[in-house]
């Protein structure tokens, strides 16, 4: 079965969100970018139609802290790229860095 348009992930990244961050692997990804504490931004090496893709986020790995959740605001998300932060379930939900993190993206590319 081939999967393509919406049927088809657009892009996806596994990183190393600890210290100097250095992706894995990854597909239709230009780079990564550390902002803060657990606030990243991927960008796309081929944009999306519009900003109304789906992005889901995944991270963890941090010796003794549980998974963590990851906050998207609609105002991160543009055609290009998108910013996002991931936050501890503890520690008041505050910001951390995770030894991996992953981001799929879903939608039509241009």
């Amino acid at each position: 079965m081939a999967f393509f348009g919406q049927n088809a992930c657009g892009a996806w990244i596994n990183f190393n969100g600890t210290g100097t961050i250095a992706t894995r692997d990854s597909y239709n990804v230009s780079s990564i970018t550390d902002h803060a504490t657990g606030t990243y931004t991927v960008s796309f090496t081929s944009n999306f139609t519009n900003d109304d893709f789906c992005a889901v986020i995944t991270a963890g790995g941090t010796s003794g802290i549980p998974t963590t959740k990851s906050a998207i605001s609609g105002e991160d998300f543009g055609v290009g790229s998108v910013k996002f932060q991931t936050l501890s379930v503890i520690n008041s939900g505050g910001s951390m860095d995770n030894s991996t993190v992953c981001l799929a993206a879903f939608g039509d590319l241009a």
